[in-house]
């Protein structure tokens, strides 16, 4: 004669409750309409920007700042990396596929590899071109002084600054920028650093 006991009988019950409780709520859930997310005005405007581009045949500025990989503030370049990766795949389809820029040399080379990551799972390695992917400058004015030859000369649509940035990185418009129909599109990691943003950024 088998015997249970009582702590087997109770594990029994609590694994029976506990799928029971499952059970109910995976059926209750089903049964719940999905809730709408709230909708951030920033990423419409990423979308929208990044659908106009891709119509009007230009491209788009991904900046990623400067962070170190290594450094505490890996997780803003990480975020920037991975930003990168997904507007290289929702415009891949375009003639002229987004330019990265960033201040820091491991972080330049990690944006090549992420671009050519794209590429390769879109099944278009053949698009890939390592020059897409830039050291504009290791510091503040250095960066500005790179960036301003690739905004005026390589028909920019939109610039999208995500990532640790340099309060000067942050506003450096030139009169042909301000006439864009989405300048800029920051993304920054530091709030304080917030008003230093150009003002269309800020509405």
């Amino acid at each position: 004669m088998i015997s249970f006991s009582f702590n087997t009988i109770a594990g029994l019950l609590v694994v029976l409750i506990g799928a029971g409780a499952i059970f109910l709520l995976a059926v209750f859930d089903r049964k719940q309409s999905a809730r709408p997310l709230r909708p951030i005005a920033g990423f419409q405007s990423l979308r929208r920007a990044i659908g106009l581009a891709v119509e009007d045949g230009k491209r788009l500025h991904v900046s990623i700042g400067n962070a170190n990989i290594l450094s505490p503030n890996s997780a803003s370049a990480l975020i920037g990396l991975s930003t990168l990766n997904r507007i290289a795949q929702l415009s891949m389809i375009s003639d002229r596929p987004p330019i990265a820029t960033s201040g820091e040399g491991s972080l330049a080379i990690l944006s090549q590899d992420t671009l050519r990551g794209a590429y390769r799972s879109g099944n278009a390695l053949e698009q890939y071109d390592p020059s897409r992917a830039r050291l504009a400058g290791p510091t503040p004015i250095s960066y500005i002084a790179g960036a301003i030859p690739i905004i005026h000369d390589e028909g920019i649509a939109a610039n999208l600054l995500v990532g640790l940035m340099a309060a000067r990185w942050l506003y450096s418009p030139t009169p042909s920028t301000r006439k864009m129909p989405f300048p800029w599109l920051p993304a920054i990691h530091s709030p304080p650093r917030r008003p230093c943003m150009p003002l269309p950024a800020r509405l």
